[in-house]
């Protein structure tokens, strides 16, 4: 099936502008030079024409062939080409507007620029105002017009820039090949670099914690070297150390760390820069776009500064700006962005573009980025960004301008928003915050939000692209960061269950090869994320390791990481303060805890040095993929002279949270250097002044050693935190031994089961002010007292006593906690001391982790007082026994039906346990009567709704309210169930989309059902999807609130947390006199409003509806929904008709190309609307629906055959032979991202290698 993404794409194209049909070089041209160009008038950009503005028209061709031209509007709608003569070698061309819609020619791809242009772009003379294009414009009247201005702008014509010194051979960067020391006049280098110009300037990275510490020194000259590689001689002296040993730095295992130094030209010949201004127009450069352009771009060795426009959107160095498919014909290579005011390379609803291989240094804001979360497959390849500084004004949003969603202040050097894209070869070298930011979101935003089948895509949940091979240093803050949202790949809907096109069942995402040294922060910081593989990569000289922060299902393999090497760098601020340990004493080193992107001064030394720190995992994920870390290798994490350890946990816990880890390690080594591990206790200072949380959970630590790696057990077992009620029983098990460096005990043969208990407390308040100390204790609410029978062992839980975010309602209790497996536990609640009477009205209980160590637990939960458990389990609501009809087909849905018990007993020996709901009732009563157990509403009914924000309530527009069974509901649309945004889609209203402001939307549901005898009905059973608030009203009166705050509600009415839950709740309503509510005879109504907890949260809303019985004298009163079997159920005079619409019954369907509608048809629904699949033809789209695009129906072939013994490659037929498409090209196949490395077309397919 074609992903979102893909299916938004054609909607793009509609929009793009059509260029002059002049792109092909012409034979001949006009020169610029003859006034005879100009209808002999006066040379436009020269004396009294300087300032003129210029258009070159269709079918013109003309040659710059003078200078200087002085232009306010340059406007190129025909061919300009710019003359490369040694007898013009400097060629100044300025103008306020450059406007493309022809071809602009500046060098050749087989012969570069060998002159000098320089492009500056000016601010308008005519009172600063922006270019307005008005030509060719769509009929959409919202097409953006505004160019802006000191713009240079491609509007459906072609750039053909080349102007790289020495052509497209010369390489952009290269590395040392020797360390470069304090007032050294030459540095080596590994490449020919002997095209570079002697007259140029060259930057050469920093190797330390320091961005800043990057070098930009002239060059006098270049040598090549006998045995490869080049000398280059500097104008002046480094200053600084900076990194080079070819061998590296050792990494403990006999192999060594690459940590040189990159070396980068910044000149072109080629150059576009902004006019550098004064304030208050000093962070306003100029800007260069393409422009909704479907046309390929060749932009290769172009030196930008001065450009971008801070706070501006849409104006940096390089924009592609909704341009579509590019399928890979453009190129954007080797070109440099320096000095710049705003970003480097954005690529905005672009897809299939390539960046390869250019150079941004100093620049403000993001750098290398897609910027809305909708687009895919661009591929970013060898590109380095050195010094990546913040904004000081970020863009504000459009529909508020006292707002933003951007993070430019926090700069990461490569910002991405959708994870399906490619990042490979790339080097991060400095930014004052991250190197790589996956800031990933639940759905795409700005433009985009406008585009259908774009706006369907959840980012976060994206399927992952190539990440390989990708280098970060010398960041201040983390050299890999995802934040907040984190990545959650998936794979696609799960066809198999009621809540099909809401399920998505999960994926991996793997980042292979990475090289992370020298960051200040954390070398990789993984944040709320799940099933996110790293392999193969290097982590070393980092302030720690990994960090793993509320995330699931990580798994870390084949990876080596240094706590500290000999590449000491360059010191600052030293004294002579003794020093823990290291060679150098009193300097700044990586920040502390909590410093992350900050020079305060922490000494490294006193820090705590972890390779892999375990923290938060987060709830709410899917606790079976639990963290895994095999054939991992630890070196010079040395614990005599401060905390340090391969694997830590939990130092940025917070106070009084609570949790337990699920991970697990195997064949991980560590050299004689290496602490192995360390879970530091409640309240433990660090040297460096951190304080590790009051947190509960560093009692609770437990980590499976699968192979015995740490235990030196071939049976392996679990390391225990020093906690005596934790540690399994002696008698079982004698072998258990402290480790004191560990703060832990071995135990071999042992395992551990992680148990999550929840429940609401009334009266219970998060504690959420970081600043003030939080004085409560035990005893000031209800704790868990968990007893070991076999020895009676008692953990004393005390739970959250502080937020845990906004995924759980309002005195949400949450207790997570480790224990012994093959044990048996009785679990009580301890009382509140200032509630002795308090009691649950329910808990839940859940096995969340792996199994892999295989042993069961069993947990016996006391009722107390009069109190008895009921315990749910689902059953089946009987149509045809409400109905009493024998020969009529019986339509079945599941309910919740509670059974009562005194003392629950559940054993627990699965994987992972679906959660078991316990209830208390002080008036237990017989358990479930099915026969009298009756349907009125079935889930994914249809439903009359309103999502147009207005206020629905009497009480607020002093009108009918929306609850009333007199309100006129005529005009609302009507869809199946489940109803409401869900982060990427509407179900039955696709064009929908979320506000672009902080605003929150309430939706409002109605539906009637009939009852011909309601004295025979005792109650309801409510089952409904809450997320994240609801309320329920019968026949205009409220019955049921869930998740929302007590008192008068209105449209803007908030939830109380964010519910993040996918399943029905269960609730029983009972119809008695006392209550408020009751049901008519005949017809009733049933209202719903749905509300979310932030305005970015899903909120979606079914319900089914069942009635419980008085006695079996009522059977067959119910009068049922009306159900597609050709008989008329609810006895209104029409068979197989919706009382509602009186139209046919309709319901959802789904094929494997997607949704439609089906309709009922002679008693049978029939003629299904989802779109019908064709065979796979070679066009770049998945037509059979398989997933694959372009793919053979023969397993054997990976692309399609076409025509002619030709073979299909990128959506194209293209004949074998010799090779049409650069080696470098990547392209996408069945079996995944192949390469073609024959020089040739193939002729049989195993001629193509697969990299993954």
């Amino acid at each position: 099936m074609a992903s979102p993404a893909t299916a938004g794409r054609a909607n793009v194209l509609d929009n793009f502008l059509p260029p002059c049909p002049t792109l092909e070089e012409p034979t001949s041209f006009k020169k610029w030079s003859d006034p005879a160009t100009w209808g002999n008038g006066p040379i436009p950009g020269q004396g009294a024409a300087a300032g003129a503005n210029v258009t070159i028209a269709c079918g013109e061709a003309v040659l710059l062939d003078t200078s200087p031209v002085a232009l306010t509007l340059l406007n190129i709608r025909g061919f300009l080409r710019v003359l490369d003569s040694p007898a013009l070698p400097k060629i100044d061309l300025s103008a306020a507007f450059i406007v493309v819609q022809g071809n602009l020619s500046i060098g050749r791809p087989q012969q570069h620029f060998q002159q000098r242009i320089k492009i500056t772009l000016t601010p308008n003379p005519n009172n600063r105002a922006d270019y307005l294009f008005t030509e060719n414009l769509p009929a959409e009247p919202a097409f953006p017009r505004n160019l802006g201005h000191k713009a240079f702008a491609v509007v459906g014509g072609q750039v053909d820039l080349h102007g790289m010194p020495g052509g497209s051979s010369t390489p952009a960067w290269t590395k040392l090949t020797a360390t470069a020391q304090p007032n050294d006049l030459v540095i080596t280098v590994q490449d020919d670099v002997t095209a570079w110009p002697l007259d140029a300037f060259v930057v050469v990275t920093s190797t330390d914690y320091f961005p800043d510490q990057a070098e930009v020194v002239g060059i006098i000259d270049v040598v090549a070297l006998p045995s490869g590689g080049s000398k280059i001689f500097l104008e002046k002296p480094l200053r600084l150390n900076h990194f080079g040993d070819p061998k590296g730095v050792p990494d403990g295992f006999g192999g060594f760390i690459d940590e040189r130094a990159e070396v980068a030209l910044l000149n072109r010949t080629i150059a576009i820069t902004g006019t550098d201004e004064p304030a208050p127009y000093h962070r306003e450069g100029g800007h260069f776009m393409v422009f909704m352009s479907r046309t390929p771009q060749f932009i290769e060795g172009v030196e930008f500064a001065q450009m971008g426009q801070q706070g501006k959107l849409g104006r940096y160095n390089i924009h592609f700006h909704v341009c579509g498919d590019d399928q890979g014909r453009s190129v954007v290579r080797k070109n440099v962005m320096h000095d710049s005011k705003q970003r480097c390379v954005v690529v905005h609803t672009t897809f299939n573009l390539t960046v390869q291989e250019n150079v941004a240094y100093h620049t403000r804001g993001h750098c290398f980025m897609v910027e809305e979360g909708g687009e895919t497959d661009n591929t970013f390849l060898r590109n380095l960004g050195i010094w990546t500084r913040a904004v000081e004004v970020l863009i504000p949003l459009s529909s508020d301008p006292t707002k933003t969603e951007e993070t430019d202040d926090r700069p990461s050097t490569f910002w991405i928003t959708n994870p399906n894209n490619n990042l490979i070869g790339n080097v991060a070298a400095g930014s004052e915050d991250s190197g790589y930011w996956m800031e990933l979101r639940d759905r795409v935003r700005g433009f985009t939000l406008s585009y259908p089948g774009l706006n369907a895509t959840v980012p976060a949940n994206g399927p992952f692209g190539i990440y390989r091979d990708n280098v970060a240093h010398s960041n201040r803050g983390p050299g890999w960061r995802t934040y907040p949202k984190g990545v959650r790949p998936r794979q696609t809907w799960s066809l198999d269950s009621p809540l099909s096109q809401w399920q998505w069942k999960p994926s991996t995402g793997t980042i292979s090869g990475l090289l992370l040294y020298k960051q200040a922060g954390d070398g990789f910081f993984m944040h709320n994320s799940d099933g996110i593989i790293i392999t193969n990569s290097t982590f070393a000289d980092n302030r720690q390791g990994l960090n793993l922060l509320g995330n699931t299902g990580v798994r870390v393999t084949d990876s080596r990481f240094v706590g500290l090497s000999p590449n000491y760098g360059n010191p600052r601020n030293c004294d002579s303060t003794p020093q823990m340990c290291g060679p150098v004493t009193g300097c700044e080193f990586p920040l502390a805890p909590g410093q992350q992107g900050r020079s305060q001064g922490w000494s490294h030394w006193k820090n705590p040095l972890f390779g892999i720190i375990i923290d938060q995992p987060t709830f709410g994920f899917d606790f079976s993929r639990a963290h895994a870390i095999s054939n991992c290798r630890f070196h010079a994490f040395d614990s005599t002279c401060r905390p340090a350890a391969a694997i830590g946990t939990g130092i940025n816990g917070a106070p009084k949270d609570t949790w337990a880890t699920a991970t697990s390690i195997a064949a991980v080594q560590g050299t004689d250097s290496t602490n192995l591990l360390f879970f530091p206790p409640r309240n433990f200072t660090f040297p460096g002044g951190d304080v590790n949380g009051g947190s509960e959970a560093t009692d609770l630590y437990t980590l499976w050693d699968r192979d015995g790696s740490f235990l030196n057990a071939s049976l392996g077992g679990y390391l225990v935190a020093n906690n005596s009620a934790l540690l399994p029983p002696t008698k079982r098990f004698p072998a258990c031994r402290p480790v004191p460096a560990w703060n832990a005990y071995a135990c071999p043969g042992t395992c551990y089961r992680t148990v999550m208990f929840t429940y609401l407390e009334p009266g219970f308040s998060v504690y959420e002010n970081s600043s003030v100390p939080d004085t409560r204790k035990r005893g000031d609410f209800s704790y868990l007292s968990i007893r070991r029978i076999e020895d009676d062992a008692v953990i004393t839980v005390d739970g959250n006593l502080r937020s845990v975010g906004n995924m759980w309602a309002a005195g949400q209790r949450i207790f997570v906690v480790p224990l012994l497996a093959n044990a048996t536990y009785e679990v009580n609640v301890g009382l509140p001391s200032n509630n002795q009477a308090f009691f649950p009205s329910n808990i839940t209980v859940q096995v969340r982790d792996s199994n892999g160590c295989g042993g069961p637990v069993t947990l016996r939960i006391p009722a107390r007082q009069s109190n008895q458990w009921a315990i749910n389990e689902e059953q089946d609501v009987n149509w045809k026994a409400c109905l009493g009809t024998a020969d009529r087909a019986a339509l079945q849905f599941s309910f919740v039906c509670f059974k009562f018990k005194p003392t629950i007993e559940l054993l627990f020996d699965g994987s992972y346990s679906d959660p078991v709901v316990l209830r208390a009732s002080p008036n237990p009563v017989v358990g479930c009567r099915l026969p009298y157990r009756c349907g009125l509403i079935a889930p994914e009914s249809t439903w009359a709704y309103d999502v147009s924000g207005r206020e629905l309530h009497a009480a607020i527009t002093g009108a009918m309210g929306f609850s009333s069974p007199r309100f006129n509901d005529a005009s609302w649309p009507r869809g199946p169930a489940i109803i409401g945004y869900v982060g990427w889609r509407w179900n039955g209203v696709n064009t929908w989309t979320p506000p672009s402001g902080d605003a929150l939307p309430t939706f409002y549901y109605r539906r009637a059902f009939k009852v011909a005898s309601s004295a025979c009905v005792t109650g309801l059973f409510v089952d409904v999807i809450v997320n994240d608030g609801v309320l329920l009203y019968l026949n205009g009166v409220e019955m049921l609130r869930v998740n929302m705050a007590p008192g008068p509600v209105n449209v803007s009415s908030r939830a109380l947390s964010n519910q993040n839950v996918w399943d029905f709740a269960s609730f029983f309503i009972p119809l008695n006199a006392t209550a408020p509510f009751s049901l008519a005879e005949g017809t009733n109504y049933i209202a719903a409003e749905s509300h979310a907890a932030i305005w970015t949260t899903e909120n979606f809303f079914d319900l089914k509806l069942s009635a419980q019985m008085d006695s079996a004298t009522c059977s067959g009163v119910l009068i049922l929904q009306e159900v597609c079997d050709g008989l008329d159920n609810n006895n209104d005079g029409k068979v197989d008709i919706d009382p509602l619409t009186d139209l046919p019954l309709t319901r959802p369907c789904r094929n494997p190309c997607g949704a439609g509608v089906e309709t009922c048809i002679e008693g049978a629904f029939q003629n299904c609307t989802a779109p019908v699949h064709g065979p796979e033809v070679c066009n770049g789209v998945d037509d059979n629906c398989d997933g694959l695009v372009d793919n053979s129906p023969s397993l054997s072939a990976p692309q399609l055959d076409c025509a002619n013994g030709s073979v299909c490659f990128k959506g194209q037929c293209l004949p074998v032979g010799p090779l049409t498409v650069p080696l470098t090209t990547i392209a996408k196949g069945a079996s995944g991202w192949l390469y073609y490395d024959k020089g040739y077309l193939p002729q049989s397919y195993p001629t193509w290698s697969t990299n993954t």
